[in-house]
């Protein structure tokens, strides 16, 4: 009996974790894009700009020699999949791609010529790629900064091993690459979308303040929202689990409805997991 209900417990303790990945981190995330989009208006940049209603020349945009991982860049929108004005990040690591579409370092920072590569989540934490696999040849990518904006087109897709890193490589021309788990659910692959700068709807889009150079003179301040769960947390969380399962087993000897409190107990603590992550101090 005891080993049937623990395997039971730890049935729902895994059915649980799929409500929390898809709802508790996006909504986590959606809290951190709303702090980075505040952020973001706070960087300070000095515009070049002509007199004429329409630019003759690419805007440009230069960028501190040092971006601080999580810093807001720029705002991404891919109307073919969905994204509209989605904050991208600094940083392609765990944390930063659970704030936002992150910008992969050592690659070209928006409004600059080269390769911008730029990593998102397909299924968790904002899943701003969820339906990326939309996107088709011609369709447009924007990336916007201070009033300006890069339409690129895009030009291919492929999918790629998780260790074929030359989709990140330098480019000569202007292009954006955008990387992303496939297929749905798993990371066995990469789904890589190729955009090229269309220069003609980006010369079009900037005819209003014909700005031929950004220069970003102070970066936003970036306190990261969301925090790495310690160690120690999975570990209450797993005695919470345990201490459910005693509880049904209590109850099972005193009432009919032991199942119910049995799920009711882990549903909650599925459900407190992902605020007590965000009240761990940085420092733990």
């Amino acid at each position: 009996m005891v080993v049937g209900i623990t395997l039971l417990a730890l049935g729902l303790f895994i059915l649980g974790f799929v409500p929390y990945l898809i709802y508790t981190t996006n909504g986590q995330s959606v809290a951190a894009q709303k702090v980075l989009n505040s952020e973001l208006t706070t960087q300070k940049t000095t515009k070049i700009t002509t007199t004429k209603k329409v630019p003759t020349a690419i805007p440009t945009a230069s960028w501190p020699k040092t971006v601080p991982l999580g810093t807001p860049l720029a705002k991404l929108s891919i109307p073919a999949a969905g994204v509209l004005n989605d904050i991208v990040v600094e940083g392609a690591d765990e944390l930063r791609l659970q704030e936002g579409p992150g910008h992969y370092p050592n690659t070209a920072l928006p409004g600059q010529s080269g390769n911008v590569a730029i990593a998102g989540h397909r299924t968790t934490w904002l899943r701003p790629f969820y339906d990326l696999n939309a996107v088709k040849p011609g369709d447009q990518i924007t990336l916007s900064l201070g009033g300006t904006s890069w339409i690129y087109s895009v030009t291919w897709i492929r999918v790629v091993q998780p260790s074929d890193t030359s989709v990140l490589a330098p480019t000569a021309n202007w292009s954006l690459t955008l990387t992303t788990c496939t297929p749905l659910y798993s990371a066995a692959q990469r789904l890589i979308v190729r955009a090229t700068l269309n220069e003609a709807a980006t010369l079009a889009a900037n005819t209003i303040m014909s700005t031929r150079h950004i220069s970003i003179t102070q970066l936003a301040t970036h306190k990261t929202v969301i925090q790495h769960v310690s160690n120690w947390l999975a570990i209450v969380w797993i005695a919470a689990d345990a201490l459910a399962l005693t509880a049904a087993l209590v109850a099972k000897k005193r009432t009919s409805l032991w199942f119910l409190i049995l799920i009711a107990c882990i549903v909650f603590s599925y459900e407190a997991y992902g605020p007590l992550a965000q009240l761990v101090p940085p420092t733990w």
